[in-house]
């Protein structure tokens, strides 16, 4: 449920990251996702998830992860996916009326801190279908995913000025455990006064 940095945004605001771990199971309530007005005769599929595999399925998660990650074009995302995958990278995407609401990329990994763990990578709902609980349906989901794989905790990052974001994982049950430190590396060494 993260929105695109603001116009302008600086790449260390970006960066500027907040620790999230899984400490509960529950989640609240929420008006159910495909639900329309009483009195609207239209119908409508339920959502449904998925793991996106093809090469089409994946790319149809882009016009959503772009949002959240708009450096990347479509055959970027793709190829990253693929690269990803090898080290553990899945990527889930909600469909309603065969178009991608909403999509999440985890990985399980394991650490001496945790043990096994899932980490979210990016979660995303599209924006223009927001607050119709999809992004509860997909965190329900994951959910199911670490009790199978033999996980303790669910993680995830998120940059400190999606305070939206941070109202939706609130009310997951999630909590700031705490703080991420980031190093950006220069691609080459400084020019030091012995090596002009």
């Amino acid at each position: 449920m993260s929105h695109p940095h603001p116009p302008g945004e600086t790449s260390e605001r970006a960066t500027r990251l907040t620790r999230v771990a899984f400490l509960g199971l529950g989640s609240m309530g929420a008006p159910p996702p495909g639900s329309r007005d009483p009195g609207c005769s239209c119908a409508m599929s339920e959502p449904v998830i998925k793991q996106a595999r093809t090469d089409h399925e994946v790319l149809a998660c882009h016009q959503v992860i772009s949002q959240l990650r708009p450096h990347l074009g479509p055959s970027e995302f793709l190829a990253a996916v693929r690269r990803q995958e090898v080290q553990g990278y899945r990527l889930l995407a909600l469909e309603e009326d065969d178009q991608v609401r909403a999509a999440v990329g985890y990985r399980v990994t394991e650490m001496l801190r945790t043990g096994r763990v899932l980490v979210i990578d990016d979660f995303v709902t599209d924006s223009t279908a927001r607050s119709r609980g999809y992004g509860r349906l997909l965190h329900d989901r994951l959910v199911e995913e670490p009790r199978s794989a033999g996980c303790t905790t669910v993680e995830l990052d998120s940059a400190v000025h999606r305070t939206d974001a941070h109202r939706f994982y609130f009310r997951q049950r999630m909590s700031v455990v705490a703080f991420h430190f980031v190093l950006t590396v220069p691609s080459s060494p400084p020019m030091g006064p012995d090596r002009k």
